[in-house]
Formats: structure tokens, C-alpha cells, sequence
């Protein structure tokens, strides 16, 4: 019997490099928006498109799933004009399991997100999971915890990028712009 791999494709309105700088960079910003995540945090600097982080995921199914953490190594690039990042569990010496916490697995998935075209301010949202919870849950409930996660996510996505748009279109300093460069190549 296989794995399941859960898949979410949305369109969101806000370009995939700024979409990018969000999920990757600002990665310890995003549970202020986005209340699926309680803690997000880099561990550890790699390279510019590389690193080792953590992450806390709040309870799901109506508290069914407890809280679950998970130790990721993230890597993104750009492939053929699409921003990739993708990533998956690794063990870290500076963050071993944490007590009352279940520490979940990630199996490789990755985020993508395409240029729309003739709109350089939406881009296609597309979101590989494969996750294993752990612990004693039987296979329906996390089906439906995890499908209900990718939509809360992509849910609260959508609301961060309506409010950056209401601020500016303005990036971060040292951000993946000035690594790729604008052409994104």
C-alpha cells in the first residue's frame, strides 16, 4: 500500500517571488498571519537558498491531532521560471524532541509557485505534502486534518497577501531578488 501524498493548487494575489520571500525568508513572521503555525524558526543558515528550520503546527481536527513539530531541511530555487521550495525532515542536534510535543515526519514535498501570466501580481499556488503525524490517529481523521490544514494555509496566505498589497509592493532588503536577480534566472 502507498503513501498518501496530499496535493492543494489556488491561485493567490501576489507575485511568487514576494510569495517565496514570505514562506522562506520571513519564515519566523509567518505564524503573526498564519495561525496553523504556532512557532516557525530557522535552526540553521546553510547558504542563501538553504536551510534547517522548525516548525510548530497548532492542533487540527478539532483537537484531535495535538499539537506536532517537525525539523525541515528547505531549499528553494527557481526552475523554469517556477519558484520552488522544497524540503524535508532531517534530525538536528540543537532541536531533539521537544517534551509534550509529537515530533512528525516529512516526507519530500515542496511548494511551487508559477507566474500568471499577463498578471506579474498572482501566481499559482501549488503544495506537495507528504507528512507522516505519528502517533496513534487512525488514517481518516488524518486525511481530513491534513486537507483542512492546506486550505486554512492557503486560506491565510490569501489574507497576508491582500494585506501586503494595501502596504507596498516593496521587498526586503537581501532579498531573493537580489540573489536571482529580476529575471529570476
Amino acid at each position: 500500500k502507498g503513501k498518501k501524498v496530499f496535493r492543494l493548487t489556488g491561485y493567490v494575489n501576489i507575485s511568487p517571488r514576494q510569495l517565496l520571500e514570505e514562506l522562506f525568508y520571513k519564515i519566523e513572521q509567518v505564524p503573526t498571519w498564519n495561525p496553523t503555525l504556532v512557532d516557525c524558526r530557522t535552526i540553521q543558515p546553510i547558504d542563501e537558498h538553504t536551510d534547517i528550520s522548525y516548525q510548530v503546527c497548532a492542533e487540527a481536527g478539532g483537537g484531535v491531532v495535538s499539537t506536532r513539530d517537525f525539523v525541515n531541511l528547505r531549499h528553494w530555487a527557481v526552475v523554469e521560471g517556477v519558484y520552488v521550495s522544497a524540503g524535508g525532515s532531517i534530525t538536528h542536534p540543537a532541536m531533539p524532541p521537544q517534551h509534550k510535543k509529537v515530533r512528525g515526519e516529512n516526507g519530500p514535498g515542496c511548494f511551487a509557485m508559477r507566474p500568471v501570466e499577463g498578471d506579474p501580481d498572482m501566481c499559482l499556488f501549488q503544495w506537495l505534502l507528504d507528512t507522516d503525524l505519528k502517533g496513534w490517529i487512525p488514517q481518516s481523521i488524518i486525511d481530513k486534518a491534513l486537507s483542512g490544514a492546506q486550505f486554512d494555509y492557503i486560506a491565510h496566505i490569501r489574507i497576508r497577501a491582500a494585506s501586503l498589497a494595501k502596504e507596498s509592493h516593496h521587498t526586503s532588503v537581501a532579498s531573493c531578488v537580489d540573489i536571482v536577480g529580476e529575471t529570476g534566472t
